[in-house]
């Protein structure tokens, strides 16, 4: 069982964290992501748009040169570019490819709860001007401090 837990890019790289086999994981991974461009003979393609047109991938070697990619071809007329821009999650698409089965008895969720004097009304949230009294931490409903 594979599943991720956060994904984010930052420069060239994708963050990933998850789970695989029941072991906790973190990668950084120089991504190199792909774009789809109109196809240029009108011939048998496997790459098809939402609206059925033929289009060819473009493989790049890095996140920044597909973003140069698509800046430079933003302001040229009648050239259209398809794929995702947010990168991260066509690295989720590319690495957890169809439905994803995850284990939520591995996930660890923590609350945290802060309560503030109230004696003379509740703070104000823009001022945060009341006392914090206590501040309170808990995983799946049982107390921890």
């Amino acid at each position: 069982m594979k599943f991720y837990t956060n994904v984010f890019q930052r420069g060239n790289k994708i963050y990933y964290r998850g789970y695989e086999e029941g072991r906790r994981v973190a990668e950084a991974v120089e991504y190199k992501p792909y774009m789809f461009v109109p196809h240029r003979r009108d011939t048998s393609t496997r790459y098809r748009t939402l609206q059925g047109k033929p289009v060819e991938r473009i493989d790049f070697d890095s996140i920044r040169d597909a973003k140069d990619f698509i800046e430079r071809y933003n302001e040229v007329d009648n050239f259209e570019v398809f794929g995702l821009t947010n990168f991260q999650y066509l690295y989720i698409y590319d690495k957890f490819h169809g439905e994803i089965e995850f284990d939520p008895a591995q996930i660890n969720v923590i609350s945290i709860d802060i309560e503030t004097d109230s004696s003379d009304g509740f703070p104000d949230i823009e001022k945060a001007d009341k006392e914090i009294v206590s501040i309170t931490l808990s995983r799946k409903g049982e107390k921890v401090v």
